[in-house]
């Protein structure tokens, strides 16, 4: 059986969240961007919640003396920021080794679970039914196949039904 996933929008080429920009007016127009007052839609509103999310727990796991790098922090808001529409916010938790781990629990047999290294390198762990899959992939902007093809095996696409 073949299955072919995309994401419903295409991701953007530059992403704001892995721009690595230092200087003072690159980081005055990052705060000068943040602030700008538009009409953000249901996405960006979806996105902007990741990103609290990830924010937060990070906050939280600094405030207990875990070191947490920036690309790992960077990695996972953009990697939410690329989720799928039918597929839900993840549980968000830093493990003691400074990895970020986005947790999704549907079920006992239905689960996945990706780890952001603090490379930026994606490890992932999925449980559908009796089959586990398991494994690494970069991180390049877009959620590689591997993940996506998890994703979807634990939030299936929802299919409209046949006539007879």
């Amino acid at each position: 059986m073949s299955v072919i996933a995309r994401t419903l929008k295409p991701v953007p080429s530059y992403l704001p969240i892995l721009d690595r920009a230092v200087s003072d007016a690159a980081n005055s127009l990052k705060t000068i961007l943040r602030r700008a007052p538009v009409t953000r839609s249901l996405t960006d509103r979806r996105i902007e919640s990741g990103e609290n999310i990830v924010r937060d727990a990070v906050s939280n796991a600094r405030d207990h003396g875990i070191s947490i790098s920036e690309i790992a922090v960077n990695v996972a808001s953009a990697l939410l920021g690329a989720l799928p529409q039918h597929v839900p916010l993840p549980a968000v938790v830093v493990e003691e080794d400074g990895e970020i781990a986005l947790d999704w629990n549907e079920s006992s047999d239905r689960s996945l679970t990706v780890s952001v290294k603090e490379n930026g390198y994606l490890g992932y762990s999925a449980l559908v039914g009796l089959r586990p899959d398991y494994g690494r992939a970069p991180f390049a902007g877009s959620i590689p196949d591997t993940v996506l093809f998890n994703m979807l095996r634990v939030y299936p696409l929802r299919t409209a039904p046949r006539r007879a």
